[in-house]
């Protein structure tokens, strides 16, 4: 099950919401935090998480370049940018970023969810992107987190030894 983090097919369908057999997932509403707390409660519920292999994926809505230029300036350089978003465009750019470490770069993800969150608070430097992480815990699941916008987070629990979602997965 080591490379289901990376079956873009499945978590398509995961993150979709149309897939849920074997899947339990719970909504995180954060609308009565401030900014500052939501960004807070989603890098301290990231940081609790368990990483034996991780992977976040970003869509993005900006030149690819402001997003690669904030990735570069925390030191994620094992990234692959999939699709690049063509202004005006409905289609999102899309970038795959592998994590090597044990931890989540807490730094990153301080700049990362203020500028997401920032959006929709309208904050001069926002930036307009989705960002999802798929994390192999090392144990018996997969979490993976889609933050959907400045209202929260969805948070999936995956077994791996679910037979339904090992047939799908091969």
């Amino acid at each position: 099950m080591d490379k289901a983090i990376y079956n873009d097919d499945f978590w398509q369908k995961v993150f979709k919401r149309k897939f849920r057999t074997g899947i339990a997932y719970h909504a995180c509403i954060m609308d009565y935090l401030s900014s500052k707390q939501r960004v807070l409660f989603t890098i301290r519920r990231l940081m609790e998480i368990p990483i034996s292999q991780a992977r976040i994926v970003i869509q993005y809505w900006e030149s690819s370049k402001v997003v690669t230029d904030l990735l570069d300036k925390y030191g994620l350089d094992s990234y692959q940018v999939k699709r690049e978003y063509k202004k005006n465009h409905v289609k999102p750019g899309y970038i795959n970023i592998d994590i090597s470490s044990q931890i989540l770069n807490e730094q990153f993800l301080l700049e990362l969810f203020t500028r997401h969150y920032g959006l929709d608070f309208s904050r001069p430097n926002a930036l307009n992107l989705v960002p999802y992480f798929i994390i192999d815990t090392g144990n018996a699941e997969i979490i993976a987190i889609k933050c959907y916008d400045d209202r929260g987070f969805y948070q999936y629990f995956i077994r791996k030894e679910d037979k339904r979602i090992n047939k799908i997965l091969e």
